[in-house]
């Protein structure tokens, strides 16, 4: 049995806050609307969200290694996959149980949140579920055709926002799929900064992602519009009342993803010049989610 240290880096652990900031901001919200925080609730869709974004990378990293878009080579921080295949440190059995254990745990919490919080509930986590499974599982591969960037974006965005509101008795309504749009574009764009790094890899491999589709150079407007969007989203969600005026801090996080994007454009056809790049996005991601939760408690 490899060590757990090996199962952490297969569904890429570190990365976590991609699924464990849409739920903060979604249990916040229904905090903030006067609602009594389910600690055990809370804990349930945690997991579940986590889960799902676990069950994604482990099905990621299995299916790359199978279509080639992910050959053995130098470990990269933040791209690439873990390589823990492409090494010989894990077999494909220990990818099987490491995508079905966990998208089966999302299904049942799901399950239990349809019964006690009704169908949207239900149909919400396994909707999450089929995503991530199919984000690069054969026949849908939802990255292999320009669609993984939207789909990832929902899912980790409005519908997880979504769900940790109902999961603490919010009722359904635009209000909390407004606030998690932000989230949708910046998770979006740490996977289209990641394209590029992956680029020539995922072109021979046949991977079409709109990095790919479009070129690295017709790409890049790509980089910087989805930044716009985040921000623009939070001001439109304040607007909306969807969140609080403190929100508008998030946009204080502008400056490191205009460097991130700046970054992009000077490095374009250097991917080992990228690394900072990508890293700055997820910080964007993470700390633009950290000032949301705060505003919204």
């Amino acid at each position: 049995m490899p060590p757990f240290w090996v199962y952490f880096l297969a569904v890429r652990g570190p990365f976590l806050s991609a699924s464990a900031v849409p739920v903060l901001i979604g249990t916040a919200m229904a905090r903030g609307q006067g609602h009594s925080l389910n600690p055990v609730f809370f804990g349930l869709n945690l997991a579940g969200v986590v889960a799902l974004h676990f069950g994604a990378n482990a099905a990621n990293d299995y299916y790359d290694y199978l279509s080639g878009a992910d050959p053995a080579r130098p470990v990269k921080p933040f791209s690439g996959g873990s390589q823990l295949l492409q090494r010989g440190i894990l077999q494909p059995r220990h990818y099987t149980f490491l995508i079905f254990g966990h998208l089966g745990l999302a299904a049942v919490i799901a399950l239990f949140f349809g019964y006690v919080r009704g169908p949207l509930a239900l149909v919400l986590g396994l909707t999450g579920a089929l995503v991530a499974y199919y984000y690069t599982a054969p026949p849908v591969r939802l990255s292999y055709r320009g669609l993984g960037e939207v789909a990832v974006g929902l899912t980790f965005g409005p519908l997880a926002v979504l769900g940790s509101f109902l999961v603490q008795g919010g009722a359904p309504g635009p209000l909390p799929v407004l606030a998690g749009v932000p989230l949708g574009f910046l998770i979006a764009d740490v996977l289209y900064v990641n394209q590029y790094s992956d680029y020539l890899e995922d072109r021979e491999a046949g991977k079409r992602n709109l990095v790919v589709i479009l070129g690295r150079e017709r790409a890049l407007p790509g980089v910087y519009l989805l930044f716009a969007a985040a921000y623009l989203s939070v001001v439109a969600a304040v607007a909306a009342g969807a969140l609080p005026p403190a929100a508008l801090g998030a946009c204080l996080t502008a400056p490191l993803a205009r460097w991130a994007a700046e970054r992009i454009r000077r490095n374009l056809t250097e991917p080992e010049r990228l690394t900072a790049a990508s890293a700055a996005t997820i910080a964007v991601h993470g700390l633009t989610g950290l000032i949301l939760v705060l505003a919204s408690l």
